[in-house]
């Protein structure tokens, strides 16, 4: 998989993640139905991240590029020694690891 693809996807993760956490941490005396500014821009960053994630999430290069990553990571465990059933379950824990 692209390195950059991958930096960027986490870097969009780690910005939305960030938003979730401030506007979770508004004080709970604040109306709720009243947005500041800040949580109004920090919603607007966070829609064109998830827009931006979506596109390249939906990407055929990019599915691609995962694909042909998972195959190598596949076969060079294989060749390590692994069986298919210890191959596989490596490559899947790796791929749940990477959606964080």
């Amino acid at each position: 998989m692209n390195d950059k693809i991958t930096f960027r996807l986490k870097q969009s993760l780690s910005v939305a993640a960030l938003t979730v956490a401030v506007i979770i941490s508004t004080p709970s005396t604040a109306n709720p139905f009243v947005k500041d500014p800040l949580t109004h821009e920090l919603e607007r960053q966070l829609h064109i991240k998830m827009r931006a994630n979506a596109a390249i999430l939906n990407d055929e290069q990019f599915i691609k590029d995962k694909a042909k990553y998972i195959r190598k990571l596949f076969l060079a465990l294989k060749s390590e020694g692994f069986n298919d059933k210890q191959a596989l379950e490596l490559v899947k824990a790796s791929l749940h690891e990477d959606s964080f």
